[in-house]
């Protein structure tokens, strides 16, 4: 158990939210032929200057994917699956409920979607429904989160915790070997299942990023125990399968992601276990990189909507393109950590309701870890 928050996974997911951040407002705000924050922006600015550093940005998803595997791997060893179930509700629920309130409101006053079409798509955002449309185009990611969660539960309810990480580990390994087959057999990189089912049904069942998180859980137990050959040969396995589902997914731009994301799986990997090291390195602004960390949810689920809208009214009233966007992203951050702090108000309230009860001191000690271990 740790005895203060891991740094190192902070400092981690951070970099993917900017990431991702970077590549929505800085790219996919204008580039393609379609998108979210394209239908916000409206053509008001563009940004091909940083198309080398912003095009590949969307692997900040993948890295987010590994880091629950990792999280949820250590959030499974205590309680009951009733206990997990509760945790995963109080954590991912609160911040959406908000972040998805904020996005609407916003959409609804620049006239983005009428009035009922943002009601639909709100009620499927915080409900976490497995298919959109959402409020926001990143809320994709969140059902493919309780898909995951679903796995780990099940188990949890079947009493099997001591076979969870062979359990996470063989779903992961399964899905990969499909992806290295189907890679080996044709010579191409494409779904395994294409033309079977459809796309946004194959990501439910984990089957493009499943991987990614059985990669994550075998790095959580390699860093708290040790490497075995089983550990080695699922973590090879799956990071294998992980990069053929980035290289098919990013196209143009995955021979840089499938890199940036590969160094994050280590620097993951290294932080974990010399976690010691990366707090005397960042002991100074451990505080601040925390409150960062928290924030990196509802930054996420924020950035898109509200991050385009700021932008097309800054240039519309005469501010530079890339300063709207860099008071973009500082807006959003600082809303962020607003948020952050609403949401453990929330979360408190809920927990009470919850357990028809105030939290108890074993429930306190559990939100005091959760906030040790960076949560997804």
């Amino acid at each position: 158990m740790p005895k203060s928050r891991m740094v190192g996974i902070d400092i981690i997911r951070i970099i993917a939210a900017f990431l991702a951040a970077f590549f929505h407002l800085a790219y996919w705000s204008w580039a393609p032929a379609n998108s979210t924050p394209k239908s916000v922006l409206l053509g008001a600015a563009a940004y091909p200057e940083l198309v080398p550093y912003s095009h590949w940005g969307g692997i900040g998803v993948d890295i987010f994917f590994v880091i629950s595997g990792f999280v949820i791997a250590y959030s499974a060893t205590t309680g009951s699956a009733v206990d997990f179930l509760r945790r995963r509700f109080l954590r991912l629920f609160p911040g959406a409920m908000i972040c998805a309130s904020a996005t609407m409101l916003v959409a609804w006053l620049i006239g983005w979607q009428p009035l009922s079409a943002l009601i639909n798509r709100f009620w499927r955002s915080v409900t976490f429904w497995p298919y959109g449309p959402y409020i926001d185009g990143q809320y994709w990611t969140l059902a493919i989160e309780v898909s995951f969660y679903a796995l780990v539960l099940l188990a949890l309810a079947a009493n099997q915790r001591s076979r969870l990480e062979m359990i996470i580990g063989a779903m992961g390994c399964a899905i990969a070997i499909m992806w290295i087959a189907q890679w080996a057999y044709s010579g191409t990189i494409k779904s395994p299942v294409a033309g079977i089912i459809d796309a946004r049904t194959a990501d439910i069942l984990l089957l493009r990023h499943g991987a990614h998180f059985a990669l994550g859980a075998v790095i959580y137990h390699a860093a708290i125990d040790r490497w075995t050959w089983t550990r080695g040969m699922i973590a090879a396995v799956c990071a294998t399968g992980a990069t053929l589902a980035i290289f098919m997914s990013w196209g143009a731009a995955a021979h840089v992601s499938a890199w940036v994301w590969l160094l994050c799986v280590v620097a993951l990997y290294l932080s974990a276990k010399h976690d010691g090291i990366v707090q005397r390195i960042f002991r100074p602004i451990a505080p601040s990189i925390a409150v960062a960390g928290l924030a990196t949810y509802p930054f996420y689920l924020l950035h898109d909507i509200i991050g385009a809208a700021a932008i097309r009214y800054m240039v519309l009233s005469g501010v530079e393109r890339f300063s709207a966007l860099a008071l973009a992203f500082v807006a959003i951050a600082a809303l962020s950590v607003g948020v952050t702090a609403a949401e453990g108000a929330i979360r408190r309230g809920l927990s009470r309701i919850l357990l028809f009860t105030r939290p108890s001191s074993k429930e306190l000690e559990t939100e005091r870890h959760r906030r040790l271990i960076p949560q997804r």
